[in-house]
């Protein structure tokens, strides 16, 4: 014997499921469907499909491809004056840092930059 004004438990249910869904998926489980369609899947409407990655031999030959195409890039550069620059500066001042590329010059900037501080031993036979 029910009261009237009350759902049984399955109804309650189902209205409940109906209610957390978004619009779209509820749509979709009024319809029947569950999967979208294929044309859903696709992305949005106006975009041109990605196209499929290249898998076993072929992607071998393009990484190749790529792989050479980007040596020629790289020598059609040229030669990098700054990171050069970079490299030859291997004598480090001990007391500010400054890297310098030379015993003579490091010797110089010692003698001018710190007077009171005394000469490192690898300084010490350096003609200035």
């Amino acid at each position: 014997m029910r009261r009237a004004g009350t759902t049984p438990p399955v109804r309650l249910f189902l209205l409940l499921l109906l209610l957390l869904l978004s619009g779209r998926r509820r749509r979709r489980l009024l319809r029947g469907r569950a999967e979208p369609s294929p044309p859903a899947r696709q992305g949005r409407p106006g975009r041109t499909p990605r196209p499929d990655m290249a898998r076993g031999q072929q992607k071998i030959q393009s990484q190749q491809k790529n792989a050479k195409k980007q040596a020629e890039q790289k020598k059609k550069q040229g030669h990098d004056q700054k990171a050069a620059a970079k490299a030859a500066l291997i004598y480090t001042c001990t007391v500010c840092r400054t890297q310098m590329p030379d015993p003579k010059t490091f010797k110089q900037h010692f003698e001018s930059k710190h007077p009171k501080t005394p000469l490192p031993p690898e300084l010490a036979d350096v003609q200035a």
